[in-house]
């Protein structure tokens, strides 16, 4: 929602991927695919939560107008904090000018259950980003190289598991309980190179930046479960690499 989505740079790394799981070696047989497919993405900017609500609301009526023939596979909210402090802004207004006990609704709580009447409605994969603003102060380990957040956003849908209790404990209100967050997963940047990243494949494009080589340790964590997993994401100019 920051429009720092680039296409472009999307559709070099879908192709990088598509000649490795097709397992050609010429660009121009998969760019055809990668066309077809990118057909099927569309990109929406909201200019606020109650705009966000709005449209995720209406992707339905979208789909049944202009796609009738397609299915709704995976809708992506990058980020779902994207307006985190105008909304904080507008509820402590709205809640110094209540003279009734109740609180005024936050903004997210409208995101929330455009979501859930989705999930209903089409049964898509969703996946939402979120920033980590607050350190939890019970870490996975006291030598642990990924830093675990509280939950700075209310309402919003998260569950309980150990060890972390204080980093996923919110008021989950009746309108966002029945919103089912299945996995959580936790990007923490590290330096350097992860090992099943060669040498030889960085000494092919030694000019890309920083910003387009960026490592990552990531812990998943599961509803209901204790068990954390982990692994590696690797991102460079045109390829994604997972381990």
């Amino acid at each position: 929602m920051d429009r720092a989505f680039d296409i472009r740079r999307f559709n070099r790394i879908l192709c990088a991927q598509l000649m490795g799981l097709l397992g050609v070696s010429e660009h121009s047989e998969v760019t055809t695919l990668a066309r077809e497919c990118i057909k099927l993405l569309h990109v929406f900017h909201p200019g606020s939560s109650l705009h966000l609500a709005s449209t995720i609301f209406h992707i339905p009526r979208y789909l049944a107008l202009h796609f009738p023939q397609n299915e709704l596979g995976l809708i992506s909210v990058d980020s779902v904090s994207a307006f985190y402090w105008s909304d904080r802004f507008k509820t402590e207004q709205l809640r110094a000018a209540y003279s009734r006990p109740s609180s005024p609704s936050s903004p997210l709580q409208y995101v929330t259950e455009a979501l859930q009447s989705l999930r209903i409605a089409l049964r898509p994969v969703i996946a939402i980003s979120n920033w980590g603003l607050l350190p939890s102060s019970h870490q996975l380990t006291p030598s642990s190289d990924v830093v675990i957040y509280k939950q700075h956003l209310t309402p919003f849908p998260i569950f309980s598991t150990n060890p972390i209790r204080d980093s996923i404990q919110t008021s989950i209100s009746d309108d966002t309980a029945n919103l089912p967050v299945k996995y959580h997963v936790t990007f923490s940047r590290v330096r350097g190179l992860p090992t099943f990243v060669g040498a030889q494949d960085m000494s092919a494009k030694p000019a890309v930046s920083e910003q387009d080589r960026m490592s990552f340790k990531c812990i998943v964590r599961a509803c209901g479960n204790d068990t954390m997993k982990s692994f590696y994401l690797y991102i460079k100019e045109d390829g994604v690499y997972i381990k």
